[in-house]
């Protein structure tokens, strides 16, 4: 039988705050965004919008959620293997794939056994920002997950 550590409601909730709290220190302050949570199957755990972030920055921060989960790595790390490869994502998962290789998406593992538990995405910024603060994120849950044992 196996037995494996999943993320739940309570680690996206703390990811989602810190993210929040973040937000107005990192560069462009004034751009509102949006930050999403999934499981190691790329489903949504939580969502937060803050206050006027736009829709498509809602969908970018699911999708990158969603990309870092299904393919098991950061999307930065997608971005530099579609750049060696020279060819676009969708060559490879296919064009009906909402997946992305923008930076934004961090995965999340479990720091006690090192499995890999789910993904953060960012949308609203630079992806740089973006990609920051997501890391900030993966950190909440990683600190998270350490003081509840």
């Amino acid at each position: 039988m196996y037995q494996k550590q999943v993320l739940g409601l309570a680690e996206a909730q703390e990811a989602i705050r810190v993210m929040i709290e973040e937000a107005p220190k990192a560069d462009q302050p004034e751009r509102p965004m949006a930050f999403a949570v999934a499981d190691e199957h790329g489903d949504l755990i939580a969502l937060a919008r803050m206050d006027g972030a736009l829709d498509f920055n809602v969908r970018m921060a699911i999708k990158k959620a969603r990309s870092a989960a299904r393919l098991k790595r950061s999307t930065r790390a997608i971005e530099n293997i579609s750049k060696n490869y020279n060819r676009p994502l969708c060559d490879a998962v296919g064009p009906e794939e909402d997946l992305t290789d923008l930076p934004g998406g961090e995965i999340v593992i479990e720091p006690a056994g090192g499995s890999f538990i789910g993904a953060i995405g960012a949308g609203g910024r630079h992806a740089d920002v973006d990609e920051a603060l997501v890391k900030k994120g993966v950190e909440a849950i990683q600190n998270y997950l350490k003081s509840s044992k």
